[in-house]
This record gives C-alpha cells, sequence and structure tokens, in this order.
C-alpha cells in the first residue's frame, strides 16, 4: 500500500486507476490522502475534462482499468453525486 496526497479544488476530478472518480463540485480546498495499492495511480484534473481523460488514459495514465484498451463513455455506468 501507498499513500498519495493533493489539495483538490472546488471544480476538480480526481481518478484512482480507472476504477474510480471523485468530483470536488464546490466547497473550500480540501486536502485529501488516497490510500491504495502501488499499482494504483492517482491522477488530477478538472471535471471539464474528466470524461476525455477515462475515455483516452484507461489502462495506461488510469492503471488500473475494468477496461481493456481503451474505454468509452459507455463504460461510465454511474456517479456519485454528492457525499
Amino acid at each position: 500500500m501507498s499513500s498519495f496526497s493533493t489539495n483538490v479544488k472546488s471544480g476538480y476530478s480526481v481518478w484512482m486507476g480507472a476504477l474510480a472518480r471523485l468530483d470536488f463540485i464546490s466547497g473550500d480546498d480540501k486536502y485529501l490522502t488516497f490510500v491504495a495499492p502501488q499499482d494504483v495511480t492517482v491522477h488530477r484534473t478538472p471535471i471539464e475534462k474528466a470524461d476525455d481523460i477515462f475515455v483516452r488514459q484507461a489502462g495506461s495514465l488510469l492503471k488500473p482499468s475494468l477496461v481493456k484498451g481503451n474505454a468509452d463513455s459507455d463504460t461510465v455506468i454511474e456517479t456519485l453525486e454528492q457525499f
């Protein structure tokens, strides 16, 4: 296991591999720490680019992936609106 800490601003997404996406829609900046196996990448990107990053980078920049090769937007089944 390894940890990755980052400052997340409103309007940004954080991908944990191509497995999970956290959208920070509004509020004060947050300092988050993610704990995951070493082969899981953590990637922060603006929300507007998050879907495109998934489609283009699932399995390469975003590791691991539940899909083989490049994904398409239909692969994203459900997102959590707020928690």
